[in-house]
C-alpha cells in the first residue's frame, strides 16, 4: 500500500476513549485527552495491516477570546503588543493571535511585554483588530504550577528528591493524570 490508505472511516464507525474525556469543552477544568480508539459496532481495526490515524495530537487547547483585539498592528519582531480596553490579560498567560503563541511577561496599562513565537510557533506580523485568545489550563495543572513556584521562591536553592528534576511531590501527584507513560519503550 506504500502509505496510501484506501478507506477513511466516518466518526460513526469508531469511538474515542475514554468516553467521558471531554477534551473540547471550554471551561471544563477536569477534562482530559482521548487516549484510545476503538472500532464501533461490527467494525474491526485491521490486524497486522497498516493503520493511519489523523487528528490533532497533544493536549487540548481551551481558548477564551479576550474582549478586545489588538489595538494596533504588530511587526513580527515587536517585543510588545497593545490591547485596548479591559482585556483580562495578565502576566504569565499564553495568548494566541492568528497562528502565533505569545507568552505575556508583563503588563503596563494596555501594553503587554511578550515573548514571541513560543511553543514552536513562528513570530508573525498581525493586523490591528486581530482577535486575541487566552489559553486556559486545567485547575490541577495551574495549582501544581503555583505550588512549585511558591516552593522555589521560598527556597530557590532547594532541590526536591526524586526522578522528576526537582518536582515537588504534591505537584507530581496533581500532574499524574496528565502524564502518559511512553509506549513501546
Amino acid at each position: 500500500m506504500d502509505g496510501v490508505f484506501e478507506t477513511a472511516w466516518p466518526p460513526s464507525e469508531y469511538l474515542l476513549l475514554p468516553s467521558n474525556a471531554d477534551p473540547e469543552t471550554a471551561g471544563n477544568s477536569l477534562s482530559r485527552p482521548y487516549t484510545a480508539v476503538e472500532a464501533a459496532g461490527k467494525k474491526r481495526l485491521p490486524k497486522g495491516g497498516k493503520l493511519e490515524i489523523t487528528g490533532r495530537w497533544g493536549w487540548w487547547s481551551h481558548l477564551r477570546r479576550a474582549p478586545e483585539g489588538l489595538s494596533s498592528a504588530v511587526d513580527a519582531d515587536a517585543a510588545a503588543v497593545a490591547l485596548s480596553g479591559d482585556s483580562g490579560v495578565e502576566a504569565g498567560q499564553t495568548l494566541l493571535v492568528d497562528s502565533e503563541q505569545l507568552y505575556v511577561r508583563s503588563r503596563s496599562g494596555d501594553s503587554l511585554g511578550v515573548d514571541r513565537g513560543v511553543n514552536g510557533t513562528v513570530p508573525a506580523a498581525h493586523e490591528a483588530g486581530a482577535p486575541v485568545w487566552k489559553y486556559e489550563y486545567p485547575a490541577p495543572v495551574v495549582t501544581a504550577t503555583l505550588l512549585q513556584a511558591v516552593r522555589l521562591w521560598r527556597a530557590p536553592n532547594r532541590t526536591a528528591p526524586g526522578a522528576d528534576n526537582g518536582l515537588e511531590p504534591e505537584a507530581r501527584v496533581l500532574l499524574s493524570g496528565y502524564r502518559r507513560p511512553a509506549l513501546g519503550v
